[in-house]
């Protein structure tokens, strides 16, 4: 579908964790697999479609019978299969929405986990710009729930640390082919500073359709994706985004080690995306492990107690008990030109406060849902 550049990148990274597993024990350490076993993925293709994405996760509880459902990008289709295991009681770990609406009542339960980041936190990184270039911003982002919702927490990242002005926003239609109209608002307006929120293949399209019509105005992306990056080339460079994974994090180890043998694997480097893949499959492989079990109340229960200190994105991975949604170290990178990576993203610095948006634990709502029984 619309989102298959994050989508794709994101299977390869999980792919990568289950083959590490099975030949050596990867993460997990001692022998191959999990619990004597090998670890079986199996994926499928949601195509972008809320009904295609329900009724995939159906066939893998009901017919295949997994132990546990890993990925989905798009929220609205998250959303639905969250409402599906809840019934169930499957456990499903969300590796790719950034609409935090997903751990928000109905959507909570204790049966989800959030396991990337949310909007409250990525976009964090847009304070970098607003503190050089100015509060003068305009915002433009997908036609539903994420777009609208990334939107929502630019405005308030930029307001803590510049006087906020909206010169205007607009939601174009997810993946379009032409930007024009907007872009010539946009020129018109003069920013100081152009908040993107478009994903799928609009990433690239709006950056190199602006910057061939002339818009020379600071941007700044939600998120960084390397393969939509790419995909926009020289159009992109001088762009700041949000991100969660670098390539070379002082502070993670192994993240380096992971992007050669990504590379490797796929003969590229990974983004975010791959590198969520790839995480979120160790973080599954872990609780089990840790549980003994495949038993899913025992997954759960290990799950919510996970610290995950030799992982490749974060220090220390964990979800807040609360909503089950996971926290990060949140980094503002810009987008640059690299002899090795091609393009990369270039560490400008880290969030100093990566929680300062999120909804505090005892305000959630969640907290009957996250009850067993």
């Amino acid at each position: 579908g619309g989102l298959s550049t994050i989508g794709v990148e994101q299977a390869k990274g999980a792919e990568l964790a289950v083959k590490q597993i099975n030949e050596t024990g990867g993460v997990i350490g001692g022998k191959p697999g999990v619990l004597g076993r090998p670890v079986k993925l199996l994926l499928e293709d949601t195509e972008s479609k809320v009904a295609t994405g329900l009724a995939k996760a159906k066939k893998l509880v009901e017919r295949d019978k997994v132990h546990i459902l890993n990925g989905i990008i798009m929220s609205s289709i998250s959303m639905a299969i969250q409402g599906y295991i809840k019934e169930k009681k499957t456990p499903f770990i969300n590796s790719g929405s950034g609409n935090e609406e997903i751990v928000h009542p109905p959507h909570c339960g204790r049966y989800f986990f959030k396991g990337t980041y949310g909007n409250p936190q990525v976009v964090l990184a847009a304070q970098y710009g607003a503190k050089k270039h100015g509060g003068r911003w305009y915002f433009i982002a997908d036609n539903y729930s994420w777009g609208y919702n990334c939107t929502k927490f630019f405005k308030q990242a930029i307001q803590r640390v510049a006087k906020l002005e909206v010169l205007g926003e607009d939601f174009p239609p997810f993946n379009s082919d032409n930007y024009a109209p907007y872009i010539t608002k946009i020129k018109a307006a003069n920013p100081d500073g152009v908040a993107i929120g478009v994903c799928g293949g609009g990433y690239a399209r709006f950056i190199k359709q602006a910057r061939q019509m002339g818009l020379k105005t600071f941007f700044h992306h939600n998120f960084y994706s390397r393969p939509d990056v790419k995909a926009a080339g020289d159009a992109a460079l001088g762009m700041t985004a949000g991100t969660n994974f670098l390539i070379e994090n002082p502070n993670v180890p192994r993240s380096k080690k992971f992007a050669e043998d990504f590379k490797a694997f796929t003969g590229d480097y990974p983004g975010g995306s791959g590198a969520d893949g790839f995480n979120s499959i160790e973080v599954i492989c872990k609780a089990i492990h840790e549980a003994g079990s495949t038993d899913p109340e025992k997954i759960v229960d290990a799950l919510e107690n996970i610290s995950f200190k030799d992982g490749i994105i974060t220090p220390v991975y964990q979800f807040r008990k609360c909503d089950h949604m996971a926290t990060f170290a949140v980094y503002t990178t810009e987008v640059v030109k690299d002899s090795k990576y091609q393009y990369d993203s270039k560490l400008i610095e880290e969030a100093k406060e990566p929680d300062q948006l999120i909804t505090p634990c005892g305000k959630t709502g969640c907290e009957e849902s996250m009850k067993k029984g």
